[in-house]
């Protein structure tokens, strides 16, 4: 007979029973924080396997406590149990789906109109709700295959005529095999859109469904972006295109930017916008081009080009991405009202989370511009405030930049706004902070002198008078504590044309500067006339021959590289800016000289963050 297995001294047991339970308390919280939703759930079967391997921990160690678990070889026992355990729990997790399914759409049939927010004559359309996208986020791997199809998406107001035309012309250049359907959103128009379309010949639903149009419809005009946010939830295909209803999609739009997004689900891509023919429906000729935009201070865009693939900012009326990416940032601010900042939010939301923005040049769209013509008037009743939606994007994403938008930003939690929804988002994808986008395009932000490593008064020698901006023209005042005296040297060269203007805050190849800008605006110096100087929206690039303003060797500021600023008669209080050849200028004349310089925050906050999250930036090493 076998004696008596002895009880294990209090403490030998608590350390063995900590052991066993060691690995399923590490697997608990690294599962949490990989695989729970918004919520803190986690995937259905992930916590079944994880709570039958804690509850065989634990019994395992109750056996052992007891002494009944026999092993002479003491923790080495508890080791190769927890080995065995571990094998088990990756048995489990193998066996487990990959994760909960992708919450089916709703049911909407092609052709019919479904009255969104009313009595529903399918499953009801949750407007603004947030979607569950923690697995997309997690899934790395999600690729689209060649056949992807394409669900483009019409938001729509008051578009009348335009709406029918716009549709038709996506149905008419777009390859049936590709095309799965044109989503037209109707935000409260009057008369109701579908009337629109049956004027046009499509009465019923069939006629409709034969030209792959469906119509959602809001009974009242809730705004731009829940528009959209209604047509891309509700959307079947695999790549969501967003176009204005006022549109004519060129032959063959769709290739380049299909081709982009199978590439990278979570690229997002704009195409060349041109000009559009009111009379034709057709691209005008010529036309010009316009491909991306940057952001300012003043939470705004301002149009560029250059020759990089990539788009800091979308104008925010044509774009597509993959469905995938759609649900996994949550595709727009579900707070935000009207129109204005939802581009903003959105190409931020790509850039600091995981994703990029590229610029489809074969993919022409040609749009139709709001002009003095009045065939291009809205007839829609605005709603929401443009300023709250910019108040919301630079609440959510500029971090400690928020100062530069708004100084009473720099504590979110004052300001009343809920960004619950952006903050789960942010946390959900593991978003960077708001350096990490300046530093990404620091071909614009640094070597443009967005921001700028120095601001500074110019003061011409002769006079004593600062170089003053007024809303008309630049002019020559009495040097004071004014912002519109406040200058720095802006706008990008190429390396072999360093400006001697820019060498004191430049290292070597850094491609700054070209121009004048006056600080915390987006106004340079341009044109010169005989009335003066006149300042005007800068070119970041430096192309505009206007904006070439450069300090030479003996302190003269040489226009075009000929000219040099000089002071000119009175007027206003001041003197005027005027031009003319250097060589005729006196003795002090046209010098210039920097004073009061110092750093502005914008450099200061960029300075700290770069090094904060350990990036590099050569304009920067020396300080």
């Amino acid at each position: 007979m076998a004696p008596k297995r002895k009880a294990r001294p209090l403490s030998q047991q608590l350390s063995r029973l900590g052991a066993l339970l060691l690995v399923p308390v590490a697997v608990w919280t690294s599962a949490w924080l990989a695989f729970s939703d918004q919520e803190g759930a986690l995937p259905t079967g992930l916590d079944l396997a994880l709570g039958l391997v804690t509850a065989i921990s634990v019994a395992a160690g109750i056996l052992d406590c007891f002494g009944l678990l026999a092993c002479p070889l003491g923790f080495l026992c508890c080791g190769v149990f927890l080995f065995q355990l571990f094998f088990l729990m990756v048995a489990l997790l193998v066996s487990m789906s990959t994760g909960p399914a992708a919450s089916p759409r709703p049911s909407l049939l092609p052709g019919r109109t479904e009255t969104l927010g009313g009595p529903p004559q399918q499953p009801p359309v949750q407007l603004g709700q947030t979607l569950q996208a923690a697995s997309f986020a997690q899934d790395p791997s999600y690729a689209l295959s060649s056949d992807a199809r394409l669900s483009v998406i019409l938001a729509c107001a008051g578009e009348g005529d335009y709406a029918v035309k716009t549709a038709l012309k996506v149905v008419e250049r777009t390859p049936s095999d590709i095309l799965e359907e044109v989503v037209v959103v109707d935000d409260g128009s009057s008369p109701p859109l579908r009337e629109t379309f049956a004027a046009a010949g499509m009465e019923d639903e069939s006629a409709l469904a034969e030209k792959r149009i469906r119509l959602l419809r809001h009974p009242n005009t809730l705004g731009l972006m829940i528009a959209k946010k209604t047509g891309g939830d509700n959307a079947k295909g695999d790549i969501l295109v967003f176009f204005d209803c006022h549109v004519s999609p060129q032959a063959r739009w769709y290739e380049e930017i299909r081709h982009l997004i199978v590439q990278n689900p979570k690229r997002m891509v704009v195409p060349a916008i041109t000009d559009l023919d009111l009379d034709t429906w057709e691209e005008k000729v010529p036309s010009n081009v316009n491909t991306k935009t940057y952001l300012t201070w003043h939470a705004d865009f301002d149009w560029f080009d250059d020759a990089s693939p990539f788009v800091p900012v979308m104008s925010g009326g044509l774009l597509a991405l993959s469905s995938y990416w759609w649900k996994a940032t949550g595709g727009y601010d579900s707070q935000m009202r009207g129109w204005g900042g939802e581009n903003l939010d959105q190409s931020l939301r790509s850039w600091l989370c995981g994703g990029e923005i590229m610029l489809a040049k074969s993919s022409r769209v040609a749009h139709m511009w709001r002009t003095n013509d009045q065939r291009t008037r809205a007839h829609y009743h605005p709603t929401g405030s443009v300023q709250q939606n910019k108040r919301r994007v630079v609440a959510a994403w500029f971090g400690k930049f928020q100062v530069m938008y708004d100084p009473s930003l720099a504590d979110v939690t004052k300001t009343g706004l809920d960004l619950s929804e952006i903050q789960r988002m942010q946390k959900r994808l593991h978003c960077k902070p708001f350096v990490h986008f300046l530093h990404r395009f620091r071909d614009i932000y640094v070597e443009g002198a967005i921001i700028p490593r120095r601001v500074f008064q110019l003061r011409e020698k002769l006079t004593g008078l600062c170089m003053t901006r007024t809303p008309q023209m630049v002019l020559l005042t009495e040097c004071r504590n004014d912002t519109n005296q406040l200058v720095h040297w802006a706008n990008r060269v190429s390396a072999a044309s360093l400006l001697r203007g820019s060498q004191s805050h430049a290292s070597p190849g850094f491609r700054c500067c070209s121009g004048i800008r006056f600080w915390s605006s987006d106004l340079c110096l341009d044109f010169v006339n005989a009335d003066g100087v006149h300042p005007y929206l800068c070119d970041v690039t430096g192309r505009n021959q206007n904006q070439q303003y450069r300090l030479d060797q003996d302190l003269r500021i040489l226009h075009q590289g000929s000219e040099c600023l000089r002071p000119g008669p009175e007027f206003a209080g001041g003197r005027r800016l005027l031009q003319g050849r250097c060589q005729a200028l006196a003795f002090k004349e046209g010098q210039w000289e920097e004073m009061n310089a110092f750093e502005p925050t914008d450099a200061r906050l960029y300075r700290e963050g770069i090094k904060t999250e350990g990036l590099s930036d050569s304009a920067f090493l020396d300080t």
